[in-house]
């Protein structure tokens, strides 16, 4: 089973950093995995529903694009360097 579908809906239900972004999912099944590849860029997830899958690739997809974040220990790296 094969399709695309549009996952601005589904990114707008949480607090997403890319929910302003129209991404295009394909969909399609594997043995008893769902998997869920992004059309617009190389990030795929997979999970045991269709749903789960989609759920997985926008959480993917969200973490792809999140701004890094300093840790404390890089910082006290740099300091030492």
């Amino acid at each position: 089973m094969q399709g695309a579908c549009t996952v601005i809906g589904n990114l707008e239900k949480g607090k997403s950093k890319v929910k302003n972004q129209t991404f295009t999912a394909s969909i399609w099944q594997e043995d008893d995995w769902f998997i869920a590849q992004c059309l617009e860029v190389d990030i795929a997830s997979q999970g045991e529903s269709e749903e789960a899958a989609l759920d997985n690739l926008i959480e993917a997809l969200e973490l792809s694009f999140e701004s890094p974040q300093p840790s404390l220990k890089n910082f006290k790296e740099c300091l030492l360097k």
